[in-house]
């Protein structure tokens, strides 16, 4: 499913901010953390089993950054940022795009194998990848 964020640069005590393009997370960890928090935000359903794409995410963050300090951005910390749909949405790869146009740094955390698709991106900025 589809969703309009209101905002997607948020502080946080890992970095300095956060993104999460997507709500939910496919991967459907079973000792994920996440999976309460977002009990606790109303979503229901078996965790892995919904998926929300915040479409309007990097169009958003380009407002965003504009009117915020410099930081450390983590992608991110409710979800795995290279969801299997984000080969069709590429949010990330287009939030990647805005960050490292503006020079900032960035810590990825992922399970995926997908992200070899944005290499050409993170070896050319300042990103840390942890798997």
């Amino acid at each position: 499913m589809e969703v309009r964020a209101r905002s997607i640069l948020n502080r946080s005590a890992i970095g300095d901010y956060c993104i999460n393009p997507y709500i939910g997370c496919q991967h459907a960890c079973v000792y994920c953390y996440a999976d309460y928090y977002t009990k606790m935000r109303g979503y229901t359903g078996e965790w892995g089993s919904y998926l929300y794409a915040k479409v309007n995410a990097p169009e958003l963050l380009l407002k965003e950054i504009r009117r915020k300090r410099k930081g450390v951005v983590y992608l991110s910390s409710l979800t795995d940022p290279y969801q299997p749909v984000e080969m069709k949405y590429r949010l990330t790869r287009r939030i990647l795009e805005v960050l490292m146009g503006y020079g900032w740094p960035v810590i990825i955390q992922t399970k995926s194998s997908s992200i070899i698709r944005d290499m050409d991106i993170i070896t050319n900025g300042n990103a840390n990848v942890g798997f």
